[in-house]
């Protein structure tokens, strides 16, 4: 849903990419924004430690909570 809410506030110009490590959860995300028939966001299969994203690629980072269970947080917050 979040990254529902992130392709209306970024518009057709933005693209969103959602990532989550178990192909379950990637599919239980890519359902409504199919639903939706939303074409600026994409999920990738990947860790929190260890983005699938370019570097210096994103504007925005927003997390649904993940980061709470991440022990190295310090690294994560380097990461983004």
């Amino acid at each position: 849903m979040d990254s529902l809410v992130a392709s209306a506030m970024f518009g057709a110009s933005g693209q969103v990419v959602g990532v989550d490590m178990t192909p379950a959860m990637l599919d239980k995300a890519r359902r409504p924004v199919q639903e939706a028939a939303v074409d600026n966001v994409e999920f990738r299969e990947g860790y929190l430690e260890d983005l699938p994203i370019t570097d210096e690629w994103a504007d925005v980072i927003i997390s649904n909570g993940i980061f709470n269970l991440v022990p190295n947080k310090a690294g994560v917050l380097a990461g983004m």
